[in-house]
């Protein structure tokens, strides 16, 4: 079962920056977004601000299914940028407003991940690259161009986290996405007071796109949304199965109050008899475990003691393997200075008796 949501930019927010072109799309693109890629996005955005700080920028690509004139964007990965004039990895931290910094795309650090992913998802290709932001800068121009050397027609998706809810792009509960391609030609066709000069670089018209979400992926966001809890404080896997299991042993002892309160009122002469009612009642309890409380608690001190020496059994094999690493690299040490010494003795002693002991 898929479910659609339809999405895409308002010509108000198109006409608030000076790289996106307000004219209709005549491509004939048709682009599906899947939650993974969105979910991804947001994770490599959230890891890196809470590492490099609010400004770092973040950069990725995209992946997916391209058939015809139809893209699918299923999956993304991060990649590494050098900052122009630099032979390393930058931490990416100030954009100064899209001017002041150059950043060039690692193309040696991007063919290894595409190939690994390659490896993993064989019917996956490279579709176009993402970053964060409200809208496109000169950075993004110039970072754009370079994928236009690796892809051949690539699109580009930005994210904005920031955007309120009550933005004109959002009036209809759209998700913060945006997605462009290159403008080609919009320096002859379009009118003058759309003109920018030629010097800003590529420019964008933006892409209608719809949300696409599969019955296994549409599991999986509701799990990564509960998974978190209400406060967003202390969630986790751990905590949503504990809280299953309770509200399943609540389910199941308000039942068995039920069935208790009705045999009472049957032997109290209260309730109905009903012999199929009891019949059904004495198969449920046939399969209940007779147990009583002592036998129940050394079955419980069993599995917890088993579970206890577990973590014990692992946390000394792991000091043992640490241990034996550790003796390892002594042992080479020792070996390579013992070896040292006696090659320098020898030389002594050849020194001091070039005839021999003979």
């Amino acid at each position: 079962m898929v479910t659609t949501a339809e999405s895409s930019g308002s010509p108000m927010t198109q006409a608030s920056t000076s790289l996106v072109v307000n004219a209709s799309n005549n491509s004939g693109l048709t682009i599906s977004l899947h939650p993974l890629p969105i979910l991804s996005i947001s994770e490599h955005y959230t890891r890196d601000t809470l590492v490099k700080g609010p400004s770092c920028k973040v950069v990725g690509v995209l992946l997916g299914t391209q058939s015809g004139r139809e893209l699918a964007i299923t999956n993304s990965f991060e990649i590494a940028l050098l900052e122009r004039g630099s032979s390393g990895d930058v931490d990416m931290d100030t954009e100064q407003s899209g001017k002041g910094r150059a950043y060039d795309v690692d193309r040696e650090f991007l063919e290894e991940r595409r190939e690994q992913f390659k490896q993993v998802f064989p019917t996956l290709d490279l579709l176009g690259w993402y970053t964060i932001g409200p809208e496109p800068t000169d950075v993004d121009s110039h970072i754009h161009q370079q994928f236009t050397s690796i892809i051949e027609t690539p699109i580009f998706l930005q994210l904005s986290p920031n955007e309120p809810e009550t933005s004109p792009s959002r009036t209809n509960g759209e998700i913060p996405v945006r997605i462009f391609e290159s403008a080609l030609g919009v320096n002859e066709d379009t009118a003058p007071d759309e003109k920018i000069g030629k010097s800003t670089g590529n420019k964008f018209i933006e892409l209608k796109y719809s949300v696409e979400t599969g019955e296994a992926e549409r599991i999986a966001v509701d799990g990564a949304a509960k998974a978190g809890g209400d406060d967003g404080v202390g969630g986790s896997a751990l905590v949503t199965s504990l809280t299953s299991q309770r509200n399943a042993v609540t389910m199941l002892h308000e039942r068995m109050r039920v069935l208790l309160a009705y045999v009472v009122g049957v032997i109290n002469g209260t309730a109905q008899v009903e012999h199929s009612v009891l019949r059904q009642i004495s198969a449920i309890v046939a399969t209940l475990p007779v147990m009583t409380e002592s036998g129940f608690k050394d079955e419980f001190l069993t599995e917890y003691s088993d579970v206890q020496l577990t973590t014990y059994l692992a946390t000394l094999t792991k000091s043992l393997a640490t241990l034996n690493d550790l003796t390892d690299r002594f042992n080479a040490v020792y070996q390579k200075d013992e070896g040292s010494s006696a090659k320098g003795g020898l030389a002594i002693t050849e020194e001091q008796d070039p005839q021999g002991a003979g």
